[in-house]
């Protein structure tokens, strides 16, 4: 799964086939959601540092904090609050490179890519805010296609700007979307903010949580919080 934030591919995020951020199926999205394409689009040419503090099953009993910068890549700032050990250094270098392939650039966020165009519809609204309901997809599913035809998506966008506020995917029912795997439940939720130097939507928060089961006793059960603050954007350099 892609975020603009960084997060490690467990096998059981590969087995669902869930990758927010690939291309969606060209189709026109409705009217209210193309303005809201048109006021967000990704920014390819800004680049962000930014420092993250992740709680994840993954590594269970630790709070990690982590910094992204464009020439360094990511560091372990911190674990439970105290400076990593020669250990965990040593541990979290050996994949490095895994690490800082996965990243994505949270100002080049394309909402185009995280929706199927053709079902997003507009379900609330009040005088400050936009609920638009929608089916995600991605090409890259494969055999997790059929799990996305079983998620719904909500995405709040403030009228002010048509700024998003937050974008909910969730598993409407338990699914099996390949031999010997089942998915009870499936949800993540992004939270956003604007950077007031570059004027982008930036990500500042990220939870998921995940219930299955794969090879019939294989528990695939995972959850995460992620928190991102002290954004550093500006444009992209040169490589000229």
């Amino acid at each position: 799964m892609n975020t603009p934030l960084r997060m490690r591919a467990t096998p059981a995020l590969v087995a669902a086939g869930v990758a927010v951020g690939c291309v969606g199926a060209a189709a026109a999205p409705d009217e209210r959601f193309a303005q809201f394409l048109a006021a967000n689009p990704p920014l390819e040419d800004t680049v962000c540092a930014y420092t993250t503090t992740a709680t994840s099953s993954e590594y269970p009993g630790e709070t990690r904090v982590e910094r992204f910068s464009p020439g360094n890549g990511w560091e372990l700032k911190a674990v439970n609050g105290e400076p990593p050990t020669p250990k965990a250094l040593k541990e979290y270098a050996k994949d490095a490179d895994d690490r800082n392939r996965q990243r994505q650039q949270p100002a080049d966020l394309d909402f185009a890519r995280m929706v199927r165009p053709d079902t997003a519809r507009v379900v609330e609204e009040d005088a400050t805010r936009i609920v638009f309901a929608f089916t995600p997809d991605s090409p890259d599913a494969g055999r997790g296609r059929a799990m996305m035809e079983r998620m719904s998506g909500r995405l709040t966008v403030a009228k002010d700007g048509l700024r998003p506020l937050t974008y909910i995917a969730e598993l409407t029912a338990p699914i099996s979307p390949m031999p010997g795997t089942k998915f009870e439940s499936f949800r993540q939720e992004m939270t956003f903010a604007v950077e007031p130097t570059t004027g982008a939507s930036l990500m500042t928060a990220f939870d998921f949580a995940m219930r299955g089961k794969a090879f019939v006793f294989r528990k695939m059960d995972g959850e995460a919080r992620i928190e991102a603050t002290d954004y550093d954007c500006g444009p992209q350099p040169s490589t000229e």
